[in-house]
């Protein structure tokens, strides 16, 4: 019996004594802090938590000279509106500074007619560490999900 189960930990890549080391994802920070993100728009509001969790001056394609300052993002989303997101997935640089997440998200508000709507979107978000270890984002797009095509009759 103990011939076998030497037999099967080396067949498994086993020493005696000692279990091999599982990778963690090093994009583990990332995903937290973009998780921790989204409770905090959860808590706080969509504007509120964007302005806390953005860098000093952040890219977002669809502003004015793409550009956006925490104070911007608080007026990006109008009152009432609420945005949802999870990440599936991120990538860390090899120094540890910066990398993005990306995800699904569901914006909710009332348009400009009053009516409400309900929008699907894919995001990526690109992270750099500040001094203090906290992540902040530099740069933000999202773009609705597609929709699916018309099945004929």
């Amino acid at each position: 019996m103990t011939r076998l189960v030497r037999t099967a930990a080396l067949a498994l890549g086993l020493s005696a004594g000692t279990v091999p080391a599982i990778a963690a994802d090093p994009a583990q920070p990332l995903i937290d802090a973009d998780r921790a993100f989204a409770q905090r728009a959860k808590e706080v509001g969509v504007g509120a938590a964007f302005k806390e969790y953005a860098a000093d001056v952040s890219i977002y394609p669809s502003a004015p000279g793409f550009t956006m300052t925490p104070d911007d993002w608080t007026r990006a989303f109008p009152p009432g509106s609420t945005l949802e997101w999870e990440p599936v997935g991120g990538s860390m640089d090899a120094a540890g500074t910066m990398g993005m997440t990306w995800g699904k998200g569901l914006l909710r508000g009332t348009g400009a007619d009053g009516k409400p709507f309900e929008l699907r979107t894919h995001y990526l978000t690109v992270w750099q560490k500040q001094p203090d270890g906290s992540w902040k984002f530099v740069a933000d797009t999202g773009v609705p999900e597609p929709k699916p095509p018309a099945t004929k009759p």
